[in-house]
């Protein structure tokens, strides 16, 4: 996720950075034609890019954190028809998550079986039971991502 977004922001500012300095010398030399000295105006253009660069490096970790934080089989199930263009891939998400979800807790079942883990053992000791049935949650949602949504 993180390889993404930072993908998506130099790609972004590949393109950004230049106009917004072409279209700032443009201005300024229609402003001020009798001002211009050209090798000032390198400089200050590629330390506006450097400057620009590192601001857009710096602005894009927070989101990417918060991306990271959400789990893929939560932000499929998020993701609505409006946010997809295409019809073909909205079903091929609502089918991503029907699996992901249907495995995700046909994975819990069978741990809990495994694990001994019931509804007696809530009843006398709901901590205990809380801690592994977080455990539990926490395998099954990683074995979901590896299997069918990061696959």
């Amino acid at each position: 996720m993180k390889r993404l977004v930072q993908k998506e922001s130099r790609k972004m500012s590949l393109f950004s950075i230049p106009l917004g300095i072409a279209g700032g010398c443009i201005i300024g030399y229609l402003i001020l034609p009798g001002g211009w000295y050209w090798p000032n105006t390198v400089r200050f253009a590629v330390l506006t890019a450097f400057v620009m660069a590192v601001t857009v490096h710096l602005s894009i970790r927070r989101p990417v954190q918060i991306a990271m934080s959400v789990s893929p089989v939560e932000a499929v199930r998020i993701t609505t028809a409006s946010d997809v263009t295409k019809i073909g891939e909205t079903k091929k998400l609502a089918d991503i998550d029907r699996q992901a979800q249907e495995r995700f807790y046909r994975l819990i079942e069978g741990m809990q079986q495994t694990q001994g883990i019931t509804e007696r053992l809530k009843e006398e000791n709901a901590l205990e039971w809380t801690v592994r049935m977080n455990n539990i949650r926490a395998c099954a949602r990683e074995i979901v991502n590896e299997e069918i949504i990061y696959a």
